[in-house]
């Protein structure tokens, strides 16, 4: 992910406005397993020239993991003087969007049990935040080892797919952590389907309405990328909205808004609400399933649906 905003490229079908300063501290890894993945990953993106240059600007590590580097031991729960060096680099490289690998080794007792740990963890990221311009209108991004339902001893299996606010409230740690947060993402494993070994990353935030996407692995570049299998992706997605996949499904190869607009309901003989059509084509540009020309505004299927 990082990758790809610092150098502007499209993620997981999601578009990036622009290249962002990125800068990834990293507590867990050893630094030779992330040149490793750093090499594949890039290389697998395929990068122009002015990518590269972007990433070569724009991208920034900070190994943290070894007891010599300088933010090895900071806590990001303790007074704001434990995380002081953290404050100087920010200044130093302006990031917009600080990424914490991860949470459990910046937190002193391994984990925010309690509502005032929580409070005291949001207000140094808040003074982090103020340390420079970059991050006031940026982003920090703060990864975590959750438990996840159904892992706890009598606990029923809850989908993150299906149901991803009770799949985050239901993770381990004190549920302030998750309250104080404007957005909360998990990465799953499931079963969709009869199809195994699925990923499902989805979340809830407070002011956008989230969509989720069914990822797989893929070892050889060591990244998560579009399930390959259209059809379940598209039950996936449209499989709880009867109305948008029949606009989906009657949809021609090409069409334009108007076009759109015009069709019928074949059970009633009246046109689509305007509200779910818009809600359709949303939904069929972000997972993939149709394009618009950024010039002509025609709109162009790139799946049909699933065989009728």
């Amino acid at each position: 992910m990082t990758l790809h905003l610092a150098t502007g490229r499209e993620f997981l079908g999601r578009k990036i406005i622009r290249p962002f300063k990125t800068m990834y501290v990293d507590f867990e890894n050893d630094l030779g397993d992330i040149k490793d993945r750093l090499n594949k990953q890039s290389s697998a993106l395929g990068l122009t020239e002015q990518e590269r240059a972007s990433l070569e600007s724009n991208w920034s590590f900070v190994d943290s993991g070894d007891p010599e580097r300088l933010l090895y031991g900071m806590k990001l729960d303790a007074g704001v003087e434990e995380f002081g060096p953290l404050v100087t680099l920010v200044k130093e490289h302006k990031p917009e969007v600080l990424v914490i690998d991860n949470l459990g080794l910046v937190a002193t007792k391994g984990d925010l049990k309690e509502t005032e740990d929580a409070a005291t963890f949001y207000a140094n990221l808040k003074y982090l935040r103020s340390a420079h311009d970059s991050l006031r209108n940026g982003a920090i991004v703060v990864l975590h080892h959750l438990t996840k339902p159904g892992e706890r001893e009598g606990a029923s299996p809850v989908s993150l797919l299906t149901s991803p606010y009770e799949f985050l409230s239901r993770a381990k740690g004190t549920g302030r952590l998750l309250d104080f947060a404007r957005a909360r993402l998990a990465l799953a494993q499931e079963t969709i389907g009869n199809t195994p070994g699925c990923y499902v990353l989805n979340g809830i935030n407070r002011s956008l309405d989230l969509e989720a996407s069914i990822l797989q692995f893929n070892p050889e570049t060591l990244s998560f990328e579009r399930h390959e299998d259209q059809n379940l992706r598209f039950d996936a997605v449209f499989g709880r909205r009867p109305r948008a996949t029949e606009i989906c499904l009657q949809l021609p190869e090409e069409f334009t808004w108007s076009q759109a607009e015009a069709m019928q309901d074949p059970k009633t003989g009246k046109r689509f609400n305007k509200g779910t059509l818009s809600e359709a084509l949303k939904l069929g540009g972000k997972n993939g399933f149709l394009i618009q020309d950024s010039e002509t505004k025609r709109y162009r299927k790139l799946f049909c649906g699933p065989a009728q």
